[in-house]
């Protein structure tokens, strides 16, 4: 995305003005929407019973859409397309109406509350999600040894759409000539978590009732990961940039990592007092790449039907990428819940 690496929340048509405005061009990101048709349809089945008396297994296959977008540049140039112009004011917003263009809308006008407009040509970045497959396989069982619950499951998502900077995002897609056309990249991914849950006592900090632990283990591996495909994280490194002072391609390493296998692990407690009415509970989550995030909250039962619950969210990490995207977004809220029954 055109983002600022060192300042994220930056407009990415003011980011890229210098480049841009000279010769009228405009981005826009946009969606691309599924067909409303059913080969466009999310759909699965899953089979699952009881194993050894003991063990819960599932396996299953579904069609489905990735939670995160795949950015892509359009081919050819904006400026090979001279029929589709936007309106805009300076700071790159459409307006509907724009007042003193010359013939044929050339020229700068001005809105109706005075900014400068003008017609421009959209440099487009669209927003894919398509449809992967996803083969899975679980199985749950309660452990003697352990004292608790095991939980394991893996999936493999077949034809996933992925990020390379050079193929997807490459800036030299919007000069005429080049020859350059951007396409998504595939992968195949590995995802599995293995997690262990249970109740125990802890007689000095709650001496009535039990903790409840939850813990997981969670990662990828990018099976079409190789020396050729350095697959990256749709996010800029914190001062790099994404294009050169005339649109050259930067290097691929200007964007966030994307390791050929990825984990973390999550570590949840908590535990009741005041007769079940005041329940405290501790999240954490550790990515051994460098990303923290600590959750601390309670949840207090007012009435049966009115729930308070504050709580305070902090983010760290090394990397701008999954969690630590809002890493300069600490957070504390408050919350007040009313059940209607």
């Amino acid at each position: 995305m055109p983002y600022s690496g060192a300042q994220p929340t930056v407009d990415p048509q003011v980011a890229r003005a210098g480049l841009l405005d000279p010769v009228g061009g405009h981005i826009s990101i946009v969606q691309r929407l599924p067909k409303s048709t059913w080969s466009e349809s999310r759909w699965g089945a899953r089979l699952g019973g009881i194993v050894a008396r003991d063990y819960t297994v599932s396996t299953w296959f579904f069609r489905t859409y990735p939670e995160q977008p795949t950015p892509l540049i359009t081919s050819p140039s904006f400026l090979e397309l001279p029929s589709k112009k936007t309106l805009i004011d300076d700071r790159g917003n459409r307006v509907p109406v724009c007042n003193g263009l010359g013939a044929g809308g050339t020229g700068i006008g001005h809105t109706p509350a005075g900014r400068p407009c003008t017609f421009a040509h959209p440099s487009v970045t669209e927003l894919f999600r398509r449809l992967e497959s996803v083969f899975g396989l679980a199985a749950t069982w309660y452990s003697p040894l352990v004292g608790g619950v095991i939980r394991s499951e893996a999936e493999y998502f077949l034809n996933e759409d992925a990020f390379i900077p050079h193929m997807n995002l490459n800036p030299q897609a919007q000069v005429p000539g080049t020859g350059v056309v951007n396409h998504i990249p595939q992968a195949d991914y590995l995802r599995w978590t293995l997690g262990y849950d249970r109740f125990l006592f802890f007689r000095p900090l709650n001496p009535s009732n039990s903790f409840v632990l939850v813990t997981s283990w969670n990662g990828q591996w990018n099976v079409s990961a190789s020396s050729r495909l350095d697959f990256r994280n749709p996010l800029v490194k914190p001062g790099k940039t994404v294009t050169g002072p005339a649109g050259q391609q930067q290097p691929d390493t200007n964007w966030e990592d994307q390791k050929v296998i990825e984990h973390f692990f999550q570590i949840a407690l908590q535990t009741d007092y005041v007769h079940g009415k005041l329940e405290p509970r501790i999240v954490s989550i550790l990515d051994p790449s460098g990303i923290y995030g600590f959750q601390v909250g309670a949840t207090y039962r007012l009435r049966d039907y009115l729930l308070f619950n504050p709580s305070f969210l902090s983010v760290a990490g090394s990397r701008r990428t999954g969690l630590a995207t809002f890493r300069d977004r600490d957070q504390f809220q408050l919350r007040l819940t009313y059940l209607l029954n």
